[in-house]
């Protein structure tokens, strides 16, 4: 095998690989006839290769070919629990675990049951949500997407206790309802993955979602939540469908101000919060901190936009910069808008 070849499908899986080495066998590259797999107990990431070896390696194995400068890689002996890897004149033996200890896991075959989706917007709708994953297993829903099908679409939630992302995708067609959460884990690596060449195809099944892209496929646990969230009750108290008359342009000046802003509420004193006051369309900002000074701009919005005066983080503010091209300020919180895509920013208080 190349080296180079080598090391990329270990890079590719190597997310999969589990960080707690309470059982061994999860921080181990697994060697199968025909693929690599990682599995780490939530997500399995597979993709195809040919080694010639059928085992499980632990994740040194990446570590010593990225210092190796070798074209080419050979496995050319694995006994007594030692394998032995050829790279130029070098020698790597490491320990490894026979192919009976990988089957805990078996990864599921693809089907044809793929979400009836545009993936590259279901994809974008993905990515758009995922400003909002905190992961707290204090608050189940902020472990993942949340994606509820009915009436021909897929609405997808996220949240971090500060902040939710809203996205609605349309089917290609109609599906029984049902309501399920992906992992966050799993979404950002259906993300990566899905930047390889390749057909991309999503199924969500009882307990689980598989992605497939190309030669590699991505398998992951979906959250149990036993008392979902209702979203769309807390966006339309915050942003009931009267307020979208309010909505206003984004102006471009308002990347720097965030930016400002940013510099001087980076405190280790202080919580990040940006004073804004709007009144017949300027808005005014105002942040401070006791170890960084204090900074004020303002810049002209449509003049319908409310008059309101409330404090946001500005680094919230931020993340939603140029996702979005509308926005209006409540006294309760920030929504940027495009489309059918939202983003609720909590006041800071």
């Amino acid at each position: 095998m190349l080296r180079t070849d080598l090391l990329e499908k270990l890079e590719r899986v190597a997310p999969a690989l589990s960080t707690n080495n309470l059982v061994p066998i999860l921080q181990h590259f697994w060697f199968k006839e025909n693929e690599l797999i990682c599995y780490n107990d939530q997500i399995a990431i597979q993709t195809t290769l040919k080694s010639g070896f059928a085992g499980a390696v632990p994740a040194t194995l990446t570590s010593l070919l990225s210092v190796s400068r070798a074209k080419e890689v050979e496995f050319i002996d694995s006994s007594n629990g030692t394998l032995t890897v050829k790279a130029a004149s070098s020698r790597f033996k490491l320990p490894f675990l026979d192919e009976k200890a990988t089957e805990i896991f078996t990864m599921p075959l693809p089907t044809k049951d793929a979400l009836p989706v545009d993936m590259n917007s279901f994809l974008s709708a993905i990515e758009s949500c995922t400003r909002s994953l905190k992961e707290d297993t204090s608050m189940p829903d902020s472990l993942g997407i949340t994606i509820v099908y009915n009436d021909k679409g897929f609405d997808l939630y996220a949240t971090n206790d500060a902040t939710i992302s809203y996205a609605r995708v349309k089917t290609k067609q109609e599906l029984k309802e049902f309501r399920v959460v992906i992992s966050g884990e799993f979404c950002r690596q259906m993300l990566n993955l899905a930047k390889l060449d390749g057909t991309k195809h999503l199924e969500i099944h009882d307990t689980y979602s598989l992605f497939k892209c190309g030669e590699n496929v991505l398998f992951g646990r979906l959250v149990d939540v036993q008392r979902p969230l209702d979203f769309d009750a807390v966006i339309d108290s915050s942003f009931p469908a009267s307020a979208e008359k309010q909505l206003v342009s984004i102006p471009s000046k308002l990347e720097l101000i965030l930016d400002r802003a940013i510099v001087i509420t980076d405190s280790k004193q202080d919580r990040p919060k940006t004073d804004i006051t709007i009144k017949d369309g300027i808005a005014k900002f105002f942040s401070q901190s006791v170890d960084r000074g204090e900074v004020h701009d303002q810049v002209q919005l449509e003049v319908h936009h409310p008059d309101v005066s409330v404090s946001i983080d500005p680094r919230l503010f931020k993340a939603g910069w140029g996702a979005y091209d509308k926005m209006v300020l409540t006294k309760n919180c920030l929504v940027m808008s495009k489309g059918a895509s939202l983003y609720l920013v909590s006041a800071s208080h």
